[in-house]
């Protein structure tokens, strides 16, 4: 029922869209289907005591020709308006993520792993 991200390709403006869903304070605002197709943007706290009538920031749209550059433009321009987090090239990966795909399996390694 609740959708964090979608990317439509748009055939009038021949690009596609990415429309990402923020979190604002208390507020999370997830996709939700609507009827005949529609989306609806859902703002809420899931609380009925933290509420809100005004927003500056619940979602953010990103278009362009290339689906996979819509993506990653969308959410460096994301992680400079909230602040919040820092992208994968930004981070030191464990050392265990060059081996994620197993592509060294030993059966002694299976041992000190265990």
């Amino acid at each position: 029922m609740e959708t964090q991200l979608i990317l439509p390709k748009v055939p009038e403006i021949n690009s596609y869209v990415a429309i990402i869903p923020l979190i604002e304070g208390d507020f999370r605002s997830p996709i939700q289907p609507g009827s005949d197709g529609q989306v609806i943007l859902c703002v809420e706290s899931g609380s009925t005591k933290v509420k809100s009538k005004t927003f500056s920031s619940c979602a953010y749209f990103h278009a362009g020709t290339n689906p996979f550059d819509v993506i990653r433009d969308a959410f460096a321009a994301i992680r400079v308006h909230l602040g919040t987090f820092r992208l994968l090239e930004e981070k030191k990966l464990p050392r265990i993520v060059g081996d994620a795909f197993y592509l060294s399996v030993e059966p002694i390694g299976l041992w000190h792993g265990a």
